[in-house]
Parts: C-alpha cells; sequence; structure tokens
C-alpha cells in the first residue's frame, strides 16, 4: 500500500481524521479510537495520523473532567483538568471560563486552594495568549509576578521596571 499522502488532490486521509475528531466530540470514543488505529495502520509515517489516537484520548480526558466538575461544581483542584482538557483540544475560550470558574470555586482539599490558584491563573493567561489577547493575558499573571508591570502601548518597559 502506497503510504504517501498526495499533496495537491482531494486528501482521504484529512477527511479521515476530521471524522474521526467528529466522533470523539460526540463521545463515540470506541469508534473514534478503532479509526484512528486503523488510519496509523495505513499511514505510519504520517505525523497528523499518528497523533489522531491522542486527540481522541484527549476528548476522553476532557469528558471525564467535566463530568466530575458537573457532580462536585465547588472543588476547584477539578477545573484544573478541565482546563488542560480543553487547551488539548484547542478550545481556549471554554478553558479561559473554565480557569474564572475554578478561581470562583471556594473548596477542595485542606491546604491546596492556593496551589490550584496559581495553576488556574496561569492556564487562563494561556488561554488568553493562544486567544491572541496578549495584554490580558499578561495583567492576568500579575498576582503570580507582583513587581510585572505591563509594557506600555509603544513602549519598551522590561518586567518589574517601569521605564
Amino acid at each position: 500500500m502506497n503510504t504517501t499522502r498526495m499533496a495537491n488532490s482531494i486528501d482521504p486521509v484529512a477527511e479521515m481524521l476530521t471524522g474521526i475528531i467528529n466522533l470523539a466530540r460526540a463521545g463515540k470514543y470506541p469508534e473514534a479510537l478503532s479509526l484512528a488505529t486503523e488510519l496509523r495502520e495505513a499511514y505510519p509515517d504520517d505525523p497528523c495520523v499518528s497523533t489522531a489516537r491522542r486527540r481522541v484520548y484527549n476528548y476522553m480526558s476532557l469528558a471525564d473532567a467535566l463530568a466530575k466538575v458537573e457532580e462536585n461544581p465547588t472543588d476547584r483542584s477539578l477545573y484544573l483538568w478541565v482546563c488542560l482538557g480543553q487547551s488539548a483540544v484547542g478550545d481556549f475560550e471554554c478553558s479561559l471560563a473554565a480557569s474564572d470558574a475554578g478561581l470562583r470555586a471556594s473548596g477542595g482539599s485542606e491546604g491546596s486552594l492556593g496551589m490550584y490558584e496559581e495553576h488556574l491563573i496561569f492556564l487562563g493567561a494561556w488561554a488568553l495568549f493562544n486567544l491572541g489577547r496578549y495584554r490580558e493575558a499578561l495583567d492576568r499573571l500579575k498576582p503570580l509576578w507582583p513587581g510585572y508591570t505591563s509594557p506600555s502601548p509603544g513602549g519598551n518597559s522590561t518586567p518589574g521596571r517601569p521605564w
């Protein structure tokens, strides 16, 4: 079997990858994994194909994290996994929303709220960065780096220095 994809033709592999991801988004994980495995066997050297199974697992992990948050919406530690899952599947708007919800949540294991707060702040900034909202991302990080001052528009500011 020819395992080389043709660059200037209709790409059936790309269509299959889209189908696999759509199955995963719909929660049909066994079907998505089966197709991803078949595709990987047919095109073992294709980097896009080699990541298909990982992408299905990302959706599976995200679904599990969302279910746990639904069961216990006050546990701040659970939102960390939702943020990571949303980022892994490229849904940065939802990752930002989960970060905000996690920061509002009040529960969690004793002594770990501060740690989860720092992670949620960072993941929210990461989501903002990926959304192209750079200044908001930098501003969101201020609680983690108190000496930081945002660069002035058109200026050349150094973190922690106003000039």
